[in-house]
């Protein structure tokens, strides 16, 4: 009687051992199960984005329509890459958005652009070419035109002199000596003029600033190449002729 009451006992422990392994097992089944159901549930969303960022891409493209791509969503997605120098936060690539519009057309807005010699090519190459008030309202949302104080900023965070600056900023094959270690890939794209004139693809990077002088004149910043001399610095122009923009993080 002892040895069956003995084995009894038993058997209820094991009984009970097993039903909490069962319960434990079941446990991190459930929540392998839930981190899958959520994996999921973000890979969906995800998509979900994407595809709604192409959509609104190809509408713009297409149609010349203003909500593309002025969204967070595509950024984050890569539509643009982001590069940090210093404490800032520059697209790392210029904008290219709107349908491009021959040369001696008037801009209307961000959702028209210039392409370089009115070849799409380019723009894709080098991004779209905008006026200064095109340009102001063409940044998605968190991001801006940079001030020209925010300019000469992110020369002097590239490097210690001329020459580092320059190269530091240019993206590989730009010229002979640039680097891209900031990430920033200034790209050669050129200028449109007020008067409707294509000037130094392979010579000027030249991007918009917020910043404008009387009624006219807008602030740029530009890199330029002149053989093995190169230059970082800032000037002025006509705000009707065709830049590059680079946003900048608020």
């Amino acid at each position: 009687m002892k040895v069956s009451a003995l084995r009894r006992a038993f058997t209820l422990v094991e009984v009970l051992v097993c039903l909490v392994i069962l319960g434990v097992l079941a446990g991190l089944v459930t929540a392998q199960y839930g981190d899958y159901k959520d994996l999921a549930k973000d890979a969906k969303a995800q998509a979900i984005i994407a595809q709604s960022c192409r959509e609104k891409i190809l509408a713009c493209t297409s149609h010349g329509r203003n909500e593309c791509p002025m969204f967070d969503d595509c950024v984050e997605l890569g539509q643009y890459d982001t590069t940090q120098v210093g404490d800032q936060t520059w697209f790392g690539s210029n904008i290219n958005r709107g349908v491009m519009i021959i040369a001696d057309d008037i801009l209307a807005n961000g959702s028209q652009k210039w392409c370089y010699e009115n070849d799409t090519r380019n723009c894709e190459l080098y991004g779209g070419l905008y006026t200064w008030d095109a340009a102001e309202n063409i940044c998605p949302n968190g991001f801006r035109l940079p001030t020209q104080v925010e300019v000469l900023t992110l020369y002097a965070n590239s490097g210690t002199n001329n020459d580092e600056m320059v190269n530091n900023l240019l993206q590989v094959g730009q010229a002979a000596g640039a680097t891209n270690s900031t990430g920033f890939q200034s790209m050669l794209g050129g200028m449109r003029t007020a008067s409707g004139y294509y000037l130094n693809q392979g010579r000027y990077f030249s991007f918009w600033t917020q910043d404008d002088i009387i009624d006219i004149y807008g602030r740029f910043g530009q890199i330029s190449v002149f053989g093995e001399t190169g230059h970082a610095g800032a000037s002025i122009t006509n705000k009707d002729s065709g830049l590059s923009v680079r946003c900048l993080k608020n």
